[in-house]
């Protein structure tokens, strides 16, 4: 009776660190200023990449002649990469506004500030502002940056992550005219080492924005 009692007990709190655990779903959102937009669900049909936690979709979306959108989560991605999200954009020589947002949840639960990494890079022909939001709150953005080549990188944090909390990445893309946008976002926890060269020195994001302001004036 003892062993049966034990034997149930240890069922319990698996099925409880399962429900803790388990992996929510992923969500890829597409966007124009002109009132169109698709919402991909992780292994929908409308969903490319059968992976879960891999969110693949592409095709046209107004002026947005050609997209190809990538979002990527646990379990494809391993600590300390949390998110990932990949835009491929080109419009025609009406140009318009994209806003490609990746959401998901089932990172924690994490007791005191978790520190976190938003990276970017790549080229457009217009420009581009990347951010980072937990729960709707803002824990990290990039300066406009573009046209041309850009990468950079800044640094938040979170007060506390609860495997209950959506963690959202956000990529929006400015075109004028006709041009393309390739570029990559990424959201990690950074090692020990990263984190003293953030504290040493201006943070890439913000040279180029620097660069850009001077350009400007």
């Amino acid at each position: 009776m003892k062993r049966f009692l034990a034997v149930m007990v240890a069922f319990v709190f698996v099925l409880l660190a399962q429900a803790q655990f388990a992996h929510a779903t992923a969500i890829l959102t597409v966007s124009d200023n002109a009132g169109h937009s698709v919402s991909i669900t992780d292994n929908s049909p409308l969903d490319q990449n059968s992976l879960t936690g891999a969110v693949l979709w592409s095709g046209p979306l107004g002026n947005w002649t050609v997209n190809v959108d990538t979002g990527q989560s646990h379990p494809v991605l391993s600590y300390p990469n949390l998110m990932d999200l990949n835009v491929v954009g080109t419009t025609n020589s009406s140009g318009g506004h994209l806003t490609a947002t990746f959401s998901d949840n089932g990172f924690g639960p994490s007791s005191g500030p978790v520190s976190v990494l938003l990276a970017g890079g790549g080229t457009t022909d217009g420009t581009e502002v990347f951010t980072f939001l937990d729960n709707g709150t803002l824990i990290a953005t990039s300066p406009a940056v573009g046209p041309g080549a850009f990468s950079g990188s800044e640094f938040g944090y979170l007060t506390s992550l609860l495997s209950t909390d959506t963690l959202e990445l956000t990529a929006d893309i400015y075109h004028s005219g006709a041009g393309t946008t390739t570029s990559d976002e990424n959201a990690k926890v950074p090692e020990p080492g990263t984190l003293l060269l953030l504290g040493v020195g201006l943070l890439g994001f913000a040279v180029v924005g620097a660069k850009l302001a001077k350009q400007g004036a």
